[in-house]
């Protein structure tokens, strides 16, 4: 049961193990809560609705949800944060350095979006323009996925994510 109902989002095994960990929980609530803690009255089993609940409550999560529709430059924006994080080694990293990495991603990567919203291969360095860097940062945060806090008392428009 689990097996199939997991396929059907990824073949990995420790999501696997974690639906039938979380449907074995919730059966043993629901059961603590109709017969309390004495486990000699009746027989437990795990039935599949348990488990369609536990793969709901894991893997249809509004964070899960939201993290599926976001668009490919979203994407690359929240891995440019993730990767400065790791390599500045700081809980607060500067939105600039943050750019100018996306910059660099997507020289590397050769790809940019035109006008009429389709991926197109390019031949010159892609820059992301800052008013849709700044855009994608503000969805973000309207999303709760970023934390931003503008720097008090310098001049400059940095901002921490």
């Amino acid at each position: 049961m689990v097996a199939s109902k997991v396929s059907s989002y990824s073949g990995d095994i420790r999501r696997s193990l974690q639906v039938a960990k979380r449907a074995l929980e919730i059966t043993r609530d629901e059961y603590t809560t109709k017969y309390g803690n004495d486990y000699s009255k009746k027989l437990i089993s795990v039935t599949f609705m348990q488990v369609v609940r536990a793969f709901e409550e894991l893997y249809n999560t509004k964070q899960c949800i939201l993290l599926k529709s976001l668009r490919r430059f979203e994407i690359l924006v929240i891995m440019a944060i993730y990767l400065e994080f790791i390599t500045s080694k700081s809980e607060k990293v500067l939105l600039d350095r943050v750019q100018d990495r996306c910059d660099n991603m997507l020289s590397q990567l050769n790809w940019f979006t035109s006008t009429s919203g389709q991926v197109t291969l390019a031949s010159k360095r892609a820059v992301m323009p800052s008013n849709t860097f700044r855009e994608i940062v503000k969805r973000l945060q309207s999303f709760g996925i970023l934390n931003i806090s503008v720097e008090s008392g310098k001049i400059t428009d940095n901002v921490h994510a």
